[in-house]
């Protein structure tokens, strides 16, 4: 590394800034995992009370990849999602019945 007191400077900048994150990222750690602490036993209180309900599986249609809502996954990219829109209507078109 170079020793100009430029970065000498930066680097000590750094170290103090390190500092004061570290201090903000451990206050944050302690604060969740104390709430982690109080959800997990009131899940499993819920845990008991809907263990008589049956789990609902989301409809989906795999080769459009959309849900029942009409929306797609996160991870779809636009151009992706634009293409199985097109898909979706070509479809529609062609399942239509003549006049």
């Amino acid at each position: 590394m170079t020793k100009s007191i430029r970065s000498k400077s930066k680097r000590r900048f750094r170290a103090i800034r390190r500092r004061r994150s570290f201090k903000k990222i451990k206050d944050q750690l302690i604060k969740s995992t104390k709430k982690s602490e109080e959800n997990s036993v009131s899940s499993e209180q819920l845990v008991d009370s809907t263990s008589n309900h049956m789990d609902i599986v989301p409809k989906s249609l795999p080769k459009i990849l959309c849900n029942e809502h009409g929306t797609y996954p996160v991870w779809l990219s636009k151009k992706e999602r634009k293409r199985q829109i097109k898909m979706k209507r070509q479809q529609k078109k062609r399942c239509r019945p003549k006049k």
